[in-house]
């Protein structure tokens, strides 16, 4: 069986269709405006000066590449080779200039895989009681597998990372030729080039794991929906649950990708009513299978002693709360963080509501997290050059790609609202991205912000933003 289209012709169907089409249009306009007000802030902050150096330069030398490995590169067995290679040369070459030293929240997590691999559970557990976050013990062991990988030395670490990054692209190419070949080696290029992205890849952040086990586990999940036979349905989704939960444990910000599994395989029965059992028996595999997992662990950390058995899980109601401060824009704040920790589970649930009792002052405050988390300049500039790490060079490299992001980023968001209003392809892969981006504008307009945030969302715009250039190809034959 394989994925259907939207071109069923029930009422549910059509109703199914109208929804997606709704929910593009909302994107697009969503992407739009921040676009302009990025662009119009950038112009007004004087950034266009910043792109008048050699760093600008060589890297729209490299994009030019780019545009020609999309007109001239077939499909081949080594396709995703070449792209791999493409997007880890700048990326490698960033690490010439600078061997990152983890910071803050990265030197912490640098000091739980240590602790994990001398044997000592008690940093972890320490660090786990103080976050509030059961799963940070989960990313105390993979950081220390991670490290013994890498040869636990920090250029060892951030080659390892920077290779994570570039597989990331690869991912991008399999998830955006579900759409057509052409769209996925348009997003693939995309992706390698995002300047936010070159310049991430070079910090210690467990966002990078997170982010190419969860592409894993769509592609796993998508696979696992085309397959022939019941038992390999079922096998599939399970391995796209095992898949996610890893992730979930590098970074505990699944569950907007299990949300939108299981809403894209219950709208997809709408289309196909004669195989509803072939169709959610793969979205039931996938969360059985994290849910158990997910319990073994919890249980498993506690034995071990990674956790302690006093800890309380509340982490999301202090990022809820935090990310409803309007005087700081719903921004993430340490010392905020710190005072809602210390409240008790009924006086958080008492605060969230207190701060939802003005409407109006609410909806402020969601439009300017809203255009500071998607139109602000990318954190990753700044943890780039944080603390030890700034030097003049680093400074050079975070000033000159800093400026160039927000127009590059600006830009995919323009040719990404075109592409969701403009597509032609109408596979149900599509629909599934659509769901995971309107998922994660969702809930960072409730919770704490950064900007660096916005990485899981980034490949599927990339991929929208190929969906755009094709629409954009289409309109300049049609008129020739």
């Amino acid at each position: 069986m394989t994925v259907t289209t939207s071109s069923s012709t029930g009422g549910g169907a059509r109703g199914v269709t109208v929804f997606y089409r709704v929910v593009a249009v909302l994107l697009a306009a969503f992407f739009a405006g921040i676009a302009l007000i990025s662009l119009a802030v950038w112009v007004k902050n004087g950034h266009i000066a910043s792109l008048v150096s050699v760093i600008p330069l060589l890297w729209l030398a490299y994009a030019a590449l780019g545009f020609v490995l999309v007109r001239r590169l077939v499909k081949s067995k080594w396709t995703a080779a070449a792209v791999f290679v493409f997007a880890l040369l700048p990326r490698l070459a960033l690490s010439l200039v600078h061997t990152y030293t983890p910071t803050s929240d990265f030197l912490s997590y640098w000091q739980m895989g240590q602790a994990f691999l001398r044997g000592d559970s008690s940093v972890i557990a320490a660090v786990v009681d103080n976050s509030h976050v059961y799963e940070f013990a989960g990313v105390g062991i993979l950081e220390g597998v991670m490290q013994f990988l890498s040869g636990r030395t920090p250029l060892g670490y951030q080659i390892l990372q920077i290779v994570l990054t570039a597989g990331i692209a690869v991912l991008v190419l399999r998830l955006g030729s579900r759409l057509g070949w052409p769209v996925g080696l348009t997003a693939a290029v995309l992706y390698a080039l995002y300047p936010s992205g070159i310049v991430m890849a070079q910090v210690f952040t467990n966002q990078h794991l997170a982010v190419f086990l969860a592409l894993l586990s769509i592609l796993l999940y998508l696979h696992g929906l085309r397959a022939e036979g019941l038992g390999r349905r079922i096998g599939w989704g399970a391995l796209a649950g095992f898949t996610l939960l890893v992730s979930h444990y590098a970074h505990p910000s699944s569950i907007v990708t299990r949300i939108a599994f299981l809403t894209y395989a219950v709208l997809l029965c709408f289309d196909d009513k004669k195989h509803i059992l072939r169709i959610l028996c793969v979205p039931a595999a996938c969360l059985i299978l994290f849910s158990a997992g997910n319990a073994l662990i919890e249980r498993a950390t506690l034995a071990l002693g990674y956790r302690l058995p006093e800890t309380r899980q509340s982490c999301v109601a202090e990022g809820i709360l935090t990310g409803l401060t309007y005087e700081t824009d719903g921004l993430l704040d340490s010392a905020l963080r710190d005072e809602y920790r210390a409240l008790t589970a009924d006086e958080q649930r008492a605060a969230i509501l207190h701060k939802l009792t003005e409407p109006a002052q609410v909806l402020k405050l969601l439009a300017r997290k809203a255009a500071k988390m998607w139109g602000a300049m990318d954190s990753s500039f700044i943890w780039y050059t944080h603390e030890t790490n700034e030097t003049e060079a680093t400074l050079a490299v975070s000033t000159a790609l800093g400026a160039l992001d927000m127009v590059f980023v600006a830009c995919v968001y323009l040719l990404a609202a075109i592409g969701l209003v403009r597509r032609r392809n109408t596979l149900r892969p599509f629909a599934l991205y659509q769901l995971i981006v309107a998922g994660w504008i969702g809930v960072y307009l409730v919770y704490e912000i950064q900007m660096r945030y916005r990485y899981y969302a980034m490949p599927f715009l990339m991929i929208f933003a190929a969906l755009g250039i094709a629409a954009l190809k289409r309109r300049k034959k049609e008129n020739a």
